[in-house]
């Protein structure tokens, strides 16, 4: 990145933090002002305590609520994507761990999704970015690349584990049958 590339990206991250600020005061200044003028606008408008209070929590809450839909959408569809796979792989977790270490297992397993996920997945695309490619351009590359290498590592250990994971459920299978 050349000095004037670099200088006005300076300048749009600096402009996103003053207009975000700026909405944060609006916001702010939002909730105060009505309970300010509570006593005033109850007066004028001719209205009850309870009907004021309809305008100052319900309506703010339905506003700010309808505001929040896209969000609230895009959550439920990565869980709805993002769970079911979680779902199959802690079943297996426990289709093959021994009956007395079920328990530390799936805890096992929850711990090293949430640190490769959550915390060790952005930070080394955000490594790959800022030492490999040294571009912000570069980001889906670096993401490219990231995903492309785990990938590889999970179809390894899937093929590495896939016999074992065979004899494991057809022990289960007997051992249901058997019961039976």
């Amino acid at each position: 990145m050349n000095g004037s590339t670099r200088r006005a990206a300076g300048f749009n991250a600096w402009y996103t933090v003053g207009v975000l600020s700026l909405l944060y005061a609006v916001s702010i200044v939002d909730r105060l002002i009505m309970p300010m003028a509570v006593v005033d606008m109850r007066r004028s408008l001719g209205i009850s305590d309870f009907q004021a209070s309809l305008m100052m929590g319900f309506a703010f809450a339905l506003f700010y609520t309808t505001c929040g839909l896209p969000t609230l959408v895009g959550i439920f569809v990565a869980h709805l994507i993002l769970t079911p796979f979680v779902g199959y792989a802690a079943a297996a977790v426990q289709l093959i761990t021994p009956a007395g270490m079920n328990g530390r297992m799936s805890a096992v397993f929850l711990f090293v999704i949430s640190v490769f996920g959550l915390g060790l997945g952005p930070s080394v695309v955000a490594a790959l970015t800022d030492f490999v490619y040294h571009s912000d351009a570069m980001l889906g590359r670096s993401l490219a690349v990231f995903v492309a290498v785990v990938a590889a590592c999970a179809a390894v250990l899937l093929a590495a584990a896939r016999g074992r994971y065979r004899a494991a459920v057809e022990r289960a299978q007997l051992s249901a049958s058997t019961r039976v």
